[in-house]
């Protein structure tokens, strides 16, 4: 299992949901390249600096093995197909696909998944 983190100014109750995909400023650009609901996690706890002001910081766990890397493509999902089209496909075998942005590493999570911690960062 590895953990992830996800940063949020809104108090969620056990689940985070894709539902709220493109509801931030993050998500809404990212809405504006496709248009398949996902969350955003972090492999590490460090947030980028728009995030670092959040009010909660949630914690969940994955099996790697359900993370696709879409980094590497080893299926060539992207190869044939736009990202939209290629995450669509990878949503159907994976939960998520994991990428690297420059050092920092990125989960999107295609389904919901159990909180196991919440820390609240500022009041």
């Amino acid at each position: 299992m590895i953990k992830l983190y996800h940063y949020s100014n809104t108090d969620i109750k056990d689940y985070i949901k894709p539902d709220f995909y493109g509801s931030n400023y993050f998500t809404s650009n990212d809405k504006n390249i496709t248009n398949v609901k996902r969350a955003f996690y972090y492999t590490k706890p460090e947030p980028e600096a728009l995030l670092r002001g959040s009010k909660f910081l949630y914690i969940v766990e994955i099996e790697p093995s359900q993370l696709y890397n879409i980094s590497q493509d080893s299926k060539g999902y992207l190869k044939s197909h736009s990202i939209s089209e290629a995450l669509r496909h990878i949503k159907r075998h994976y939960k998520g696909v994991i990428y690297n942005i420059g050092k920092v590493e990125i989960v999107n999570l295609f389904k919901r998944i159990k909180i196991i911690n919440k820390i609240t960062l500022t009041k």
